[in-house]
């Protein structure tokens, strides 16, 4: 099905595509600074397959910045410990859970 063109098309200030976690972060601080910003985004509604593994980098600055980084590790499912050896065992140990072990 095609897009169908924003009642806003040619009313706004910035365009930004792609609506994942940086795009809709910049749209919100674009927003914060005046400027009237629209997110271009190629699927229909939320997907329901994560894509990510972590917040790193710039955006935990910034979510901190904003009052935010509380509420998201609050609500954040924490990675276990992953080992690996040099026979092809591993081992990994999810928080508050016994050791899973793995042969590859």
């Amino acid at each position: 099905m095609p897009a169908q063109p924003s009642a806003r098309a040619g009313q706004v200030d910035i365009v930004i595509a792609g609506g994942g976690p940086v795009g809709l972060m910049l749209a919100c601080e674009l927003r914060l600074s005046g400027t009237d910003p629209i997110v271009l985004e190629r699927l229909p509604g939320i997907n329901q397959t994560p894509k990510g593994n972590g917040l790193v980098g710039q955006i935990v600055p910034m979510l901190d910045y904003r009052g935010l980084l509380d509420r998201l590790r609050q609500d954040a499912t924490l990675p276990g410990r992953y080992r690996a050896t040099r026979s092809g065992r591993c081992s990994w140990t999810s928080p508050g859970s016994a050791p899973a072990r793995c042969t590859s």
